[in-house]
């Protein structure tokens, strides 16, 4: 579907003349469903890979809510990505006021009721409801990014009570989950009464592999084999340098990501041209200027990014973050080595993504495989549309055993189910006794109404169990004078 086809769904010029000035001159096959069912005017779940465009079905849905003089509320699971669709719809709604909280959890935001759509963190909104924000009320859309991540076992019930509690909050909301590829779907969307668009679509084709003994094997693509003289890290580099390519590292820890940016940095300066070295000496200063005193992380960002990498993480400001995903985009820096942070929702492709540590250590366990749906976040960073005819994820095995596992667990295997965290006595517990301290459920038979509408409840299917969980729970809270 070309762009101009829109006006058949009755989108004003003003919007098809802005998704143009994006860039944007034909739907994908996701986003052509998404008109052609009119789902910007219902409650949907999105499931579709990572960059297959759901960002612009959350701009259809803000346009359709917008004109009937309804706030939109945008979720986010990471400030970073809060700031980066900030600054996307502060552009594309640029009469309208776009606002963007994400700290201060003791207030209500009373100033937030002056604008039309407010991004905020998960987090941040749960502490909005409890403090008793007025303005949600007038909120006609609900966008949850990351809606997959009702499965975190840190953050999953908050962003669980976070849906419950605006549903019950406001009657007749239209929430639009926008979610990588799951695979209970359509248990979510009948949890919460709405559409499904499901797609396996991908705008750039996808190679997976596996490298072990400086050889990559691919599924459904001739090997490659890297130079061995090399640290398996440095060999990648090398082979992504030859192709003219970018490269994305993911790493378990900061601390490895800050290391092996360091040391790849000392390998990539020799592939760099005169202008580029120019270049980077510029924005390595304006990297090492960001703060009144260069703290030691600092300079040592402004180092890599001297050489032509930098290391992403959420200790960095948001003013270096910006410069280094800015000069990555642009192509100045060519290898970027980041935690997972990065896997969730901010807008990085590159040619080649690399997962250094498939593995990460977990009290008490020690070390486990990482969630398969973090995985294809992770993958999802493969190939820049328009720039690249393909891309490649690559995983580092430690074995030929190790090497078999992650072609059956994460290649060839399907992403886990999204499970509710409410089953966790300690969070139904905090959660109950945060919706009694907010006010929000003063009764027994209030609590077991609101418990009823959730996942946890869903997935249960006995209420009498769940009622009587709440039963033990309240009695626990009692006996511990609360």
């Amino acid at each position: 579907m070309m762009i101009e086809e829109l006006r058949k769904y009755n989108f004003e010029e003003k919007w098809i003349e802005r998704i143009k000035k994006l860039g944007i001159s034909k739907l994908y096959p996701p986003q052509e469903e998404f008109v052609k069912r009119r789902l910007f005017e219902k409650s949907c779940i999105v499931a579709s890979p990572t960059a297959s465009g759901k960002t612009l079905l959350a701009l259809f849905s803000t346009i359709n809510c917008i004109k009937n003089g309804k706030k939109i509320l945008y979720t986010s699971p990471l400030i970073s990505l809060a700031f980066e669709k900030f600054e996307e719809f502060s552009k594309f709604f640029e009469e309208y006021k776009v606002a963007i909280s994400v700290s201060d959890y003791d207030s209500a935001d009373p100033w937030l009721q002056n604008y039309d759509i407010i991004i905020a963190t998960n987090e941040k909104v749960d502490s909005l409801i409890r403090h008793g924000a007025e303005w949600i009320k007038d909120v006609g859309l609900l966008i949850v990014d990351e809606i997959h991540l009702l499965n975190d076992k840190e953050r999953g019930a908050t962003l669980e009570m976070v849906i419950v509690k605006i549903k019950k909050l406001v009657n007749n909301i239209k929430i639009l989950g926008l979610s990588a590829t799951i695979k209970n779907c359509k248990e979510l969307a009948e949890w919460l009464n709405c559409e499904l668009l499901e797609s396996k679509f991908r705008a750039v084709p996808l190679y997976q592999g596996v490298v072990l003994d400086h050889k990559i094997k691919f599924l459904g693509k001739e090997e490659i084999q890297l130079d061995n003289k090399l640290e398996i890290e440095e060999s990648i580099v090398k082979d992504v340098m030859l192709k003219n390519k970018q490269l994305l590292i993911f790493c378990s820890t900061r601390r490895n990501a800050e290391a092996l940016a360091e040391r790849i940095s000392r390998f990539l300066i020799n592939w760099l041209k005169d202008k580029e070295i120019a270049e980077l000496a510029k924005i390595s200063k304006e990297i090492e200027n960001s703060l009144e005193i260069a703290t030691r992380q600092c300079k040592r960002l402004a180092e890599c990014v001297r050489k032509g990498v930098a290391f992403h993480h959420s200790g960095l400001i948001s003013r270096q973050r910006r410069i280094v995903e800015e000069n990555f985009k642009n192509g100045l820096i060519k290898v970027l080595v980041s935690t997972t942070s990065l896997a969730y929702g901010v807008n990085l492709p590159a040619f080649r993504v690399l997962i250094r540590d498939i593995k990460r250590f977990e009290e008490p366990y020690g070390y486990r495989y990482i969630p398969i749906i973090e995985y294809y976040q992770m993958i999802g960073r493969c190939g820049r549309p328009k720039y690249d005819a393909y891309g490649e994820a690559v995983t580092v095995a430690k074995s030929e055993v190790e090497a078999e596992k992650i072609f059956e667990i994460f290649i060839n295997g399907e992403p886990e189910p999204i499970i509710s965290k409410l089953s966790s006595e300690p969070a139904l517990r905090s959660h109950i006794l945060s919706l009694i301290s907010s006010e929000f459920c003063l009764t027994k038979k209030s609590l077991k109404n609101f418990f009823s509408s959730t996942l946890f409840a869903h997935q249960y299917g006995n209420i009498g169990i769940i009622e009587e969980k709440i039963e033990n729970i309240l009695e626990m809270l009692s006996q511990w004078n609360f």
